[in-house]
């Protein structure tokens, strides 16, 4: 069963959180974290399956198929997509998705890339079991079960990857509502300018009292004449 949908969705459901930029560089830093020592690498999982169908392609004998000359030339073409997929494409997908194992991007080129792998490998299975010898239409068919479980696999962990990253976000998030915010008139009012060491203050000077004006003192009435 194709898990190639759900993915797609998944993927695209991340995309339209929209967190602030401090929470994007949390998540971003938590998707390039080291996986647990369990969980395998993306190469631990898929090269087996790829060394696999590389020796099934390799033994095959085309001149023994009893087809028309069409048939076995499309096969043939069929057969070296595969192997300058295998050896050319392949690996610096695989190393992508080494390096960043958490991330849903990587991992999902790579499933992508053994998709389009798994459909021609199946043409060339579904021919061989019609024509070929028997070795070679059970080699083709158990490598394209072993691609199949591989696939299965990446498309599952593709899921879990989002799954987790947007449970993170909306952590993250819920956090950040959580946290009380200072209002702006409360920032003002508890802000401190600090303009540099205080001027000493200005001494103020004694203003001298001013005498009271003393009352005048009238002049002595003059003493009363005498007539003799």
């Amino acid at each position: 069963m194709r898990v190639f949908l759900p993915c797609c969705f998944a993927f695209v459901a991340l995309s339209f959180v929209a967190p602030t930029p401090r929470l994007l560089a949390q998540s971003a830093a938590a998707a390039q974290q080291t996986p647990p020592a369990s969980l395998p690498t993306a190469s631990g999982m898929v090269q087996p399956s790829l060394d696999q169908i590389q020796q099934a392609l390799s033994n095959l004998n085309l001149s023994k198929w009893k087809t028309r000359d069409d048939v076995r030339e499309s096969t043939f073409q069929n057969i070296s997509s595969i192997q300058r997929d295998i050896q050319g494409t392949l690996p610096g997908l695989l190393n992508q998705a080494d390096a960043a194992p958490n991330a849903v991007e990587p991992t999902f080129a790579l499933y992508r890339n053994l998709d389009a792998l798994y459909d021609v490998l199946l043409r060339i299975s579904s021919t061989a079991s019609m024509v070929a010898s028997s070795n070679d239409s059970a080699s083709l068919s158990n490598s394209l079960q072993s691609l199949e479980s591989v696939r299965k696999s990446l498309g599952e962990r593709i899921l879990n990857i989002s799954q987790l990253q947007e449970q993170t976000i909306v952590k993250l998030q819920a956090a950040a509502k959580a946290a009380p915010a200072a209002s702006p008139a409360a920032a003002t009012q508890g802000a401190v300018v600090d303009d540099g060491p205080q001027a000493p203050p200005k001494k103020k000077k004694r203003v001298a009292a001013k005498p009271k004006p003393q009352p005048s003192t009238p002049p002595p009435a003059p003493a009363p004449s005498t007539n003799n």
